[in-house]
Formats: C-alpha cells, structure tokens, sequence
C-alpha cells in the first residue's frame, strides 16, 4: 500500500507530455506502442519519468501482457515496477470480481475469494464489500420476515464496515490468512481464515471462514463459512454457512441462521430466528422453538438471494454410487465436457484429493471456480484410469487475464 500512495501522490505533479491522454485515441497498435513506451520508461535514469509512467499503466487495462514480460525483465527496475503493476491489477480485477460475486449472492464464492492469500492494496474496501453483503441480507430479511437481525449501528460489522473499524474501545483487531484457529479471540475482531476458526466467545465479531466455524458464544457476529457452523449460544447474530449448522443446546435469540445444507437443532431454546436452508431442518424433541421464530427449509435460493455452488449449472452432473463419485452428465458445450470428461466417469480425485461424495466434491471445486483456475480430474473408465484437466473459464464480462497466481 505504502508504494502506490507514493506514486499516487505525484499523479498532479508529473505527466507524459508525449503520451495521449487516453489509449483508445491510438488504437490496439497504437495502445500497444504506448505499452511498449512506457515499459520502457519505467527504467528511466529520471524518478518522475519511472512514477508517471506507473501512474499511466494503471489506466491501461491492455499493458498487462507487457508487464508480464517485463516482470522477467534483466532490467531489474523494469522487472521490480511491472511485478507492482501486476499486483495492482490482480487486486483491482479480483475486486471486479468479489463484487459480482456479492452483488448475485454467490457468498460461498465470495467467501473464496476473499480468503485468498494476496495483497488487495485496500483491505478497508475488500471488508467493506463483505460488510455489504451481510447489510444486503438483513434488508432481506427485513422485507421477508419483519424484522432484521443485527441492528443498524457501529459495534455491528454490517453495511459499514468502516464505521465498525473506526471504534476505539476497543481498537478492532484484524487476523488474516492462514489457519488463525483461537478459542479466545474475543471482542471486536475482524478475522479471515481458509480453514476452521474455533472462538470462546465472538462479540462483535466478523468472521470469513473458507472452512468450519466453532462458536461458543456470539453476540452481534456475522459469520460466513463456506463449510460446517457449530454455535452453542447467539444473540442477534447472522449465520450463513455452506454445509450443516448444529445448534449445540444453548440459546439462539434474534438471529439469522442461513445453511446450504441441513440445520440441527438436537435441545436449547430458539427465540425470534430466522432459520433458511436448502436441506432440511431437524429440530429434535429436545428443543423448544418459540411461535414467533420462522423456518423455511428446503430452499435451493435463500430469502431468494443466496446461491451456493452447483456443478450441474456450469455442465457437470454427479451421483454417488456404488462404486464412488460418478459423473451422470457432463454437457459437451461446457468446460468439463469439452475437456473429455464423460457420463459413466467414476472420479478418482480432484487435484489429488479425494471426494467421497457429491458435498465434499463441490467444495473441493469451489476455490478453482472462484479463481478460474485449472482442475486436474483423475477418472476411471472402463479399465483405464485417466487424467483430464479442466480450465474454469473467466466470465465474459471480466478481463482479468487466465493465469496462475504467483506465490508469494
């Protein structure tokens, strides 16, 4: 971040005389000359010809092919910009692309990638869009039911998530990437993970977890999980997960319970929820749901907003079987099937974990989805087991180029 501020800072002092204010006044050869112009000017003996020369190639979504080039650059200050440059435009487009997914209520996408370990330039603005979607789903829940979950202030880490950061007593703390597994991470607290995150008690808490969440208390917490929840006690909090949600025997008061999969609720006390599910609700004899608490369940669209991942809608069908995971259908006009993949497949592994049943195979899927990457099926047919890969491709309104994420 510290860099582009530095370079942004100079955008009223130093401009290009030479280069047209806009690319599309030259044309796609013309654009390209201008890439190739300022590529080069990027290892300029001159500090302000190197700084205006970034500051262009932010405006020019065509120079990313050069930059790619010129990341390997024996020029080592070429090679250093261009890798900055990529890095931008990696955060931008990722952005684009976090936001359409939002906008669609694709959250278990949108849980993937946000949870991405990378450098989004902004991470006030990548929460705020988080923050947003849980604003967008207690206006629905509103509209729907009467009433919202979490209420409409700052110690609430919905709509605003600036204003939920700016608090001071306590400052906010922020833990990010990798496995931040804590049983106390407590009050106030923004947190991200690719895999389970386990809290004693969450208050005021913004949890986005790739895998599985274990609560034992919640207090005005948004947690969206692309796997299992497991809470005991919550108070006006909203729940969305992508798998089951098991309510342990506590007290749920207020709060929103959305699940991609089956809600359980074996004993404990259900006051004024609102409970969603795409599976079935299974409240045992042991629990008490009071008369003003709402349960919809086997709802494949949640408040008619939310979607979770479904092969079949991008050509690829599946059942488990007798003899594994076995593809029932791939249409021959999308990836999976263009690729070779075929009804009667049984499946092996995906990128070499294994996936014993319909669930677990969509969530190994999900991440590769969300970043168009490549998936490697390894199959059996017939007698012969195969290797096929599949590329997931860009949709046709992002431009962000098809290419490997570097490690970082």
């Amino acid at each position: 971040m510290i860099a582009f501020v530095t370079i942004l800072s100079f955008s009223t002092c130093f401009q290009v005389p030479t280069i047209p204010q806009s690319p599309h006044e030259t044309g796609s050869d013309g654009t390209n000359q201008l890439v190739d112009q300022l590529i080069r000017q990027l290892g300029s003996a001159w500090f302000d010809e190197r700084e205006a020369a970034m500051l262009k190639l932010m405006q020019i979504q065509q120079a990313r092919p050069g930059l790619r080039k010129a990341a390997n650059s024996g020029d080592a200050e070429v090679a250093r910009r261009a890798r900055k440059l990529l890095d931008y435009w990696h955060a931008k487009c990722d952005l684009v692309q976090l936001r359409e997914f939002t906008s669609r209520g694709e959250v278990d996408l949108a849980i993937e990638k946000f949870v991405q370990p990378q450098d989004w330039h902004d991470d006030m603005k990548v929460w705020q869009v988080m923050a947003q979607l849980a604003g967008t789903l207690c206006t629905l829940e509103k509209e729907q039911f009467g009433k919202a979950s979490l209420p409409d202030d700052a110690l609430v880490p919905a709509r605003d998530f600036r204003r939920f950061a700016e608090v001071e007593d306590p400052p906010i703390r922020f833990v990010s990437r990798g496995n931040p597994s804590s049983k106390k991470l407590g009050y106030h607290v923004a947190a991200r993970a690719q895999r389970i995150m386990e809290a004693t008690d969450a208050v005021s808490c913004f949890y986005v977890v790739a895998g599985e969440v274990v609560i034992l208390n919640a207090s005005r917490t948004v947690v969206l999980a692309g796997s299992s929840v497991k809470l005991n006690t919550a108070r006006r909090s909203l729940v969305v997960s992508d798998g089951d949600v098991t309510i342990a025997g506590g007290l749920l008061v207020g709060c929103l319970i959305i699940a991609g999969g089956d809600v359980y609720c074996r004993e404990g006390q259900i006051e004024d929820c609102r409970i969603v599910c795409s599976g079935r609700a299974r409240i045992m004899e042991g629990a008490q749901v009071s008369q003003n608490s709402k349960i919809k369940d086997q709802n494949d669209k949640p408040l008619g907003f939310v979607k979770f991942v479904d092969p079949a809608e991008i050509g690829l069908e599946t059942e488990t079987g007798s003899l594994g995971l076995a593809i029932r259908a791939a249409a021959k006009d999308k990836p999976f099937g263009k690729a070779g993949l075929q009804s009667g497949d049984i499946i092996i592994s995906v990128d070499g974990q294994e996936t014993g049943d319909t669930r677990r195979f969509r969530r190994v899927l999900r991440p590769k989805i969300a970043e168009h990457e490549e998936i490697s099926f390894r199959v059996r047919r017939g007698k012969e087991t195969l290797e096929i890969k599949v590329q997931i491709p860009e949709p046709e309104n992002n431009t962000r180029p098809v290419e490997k994420r570097r490690s970082r």
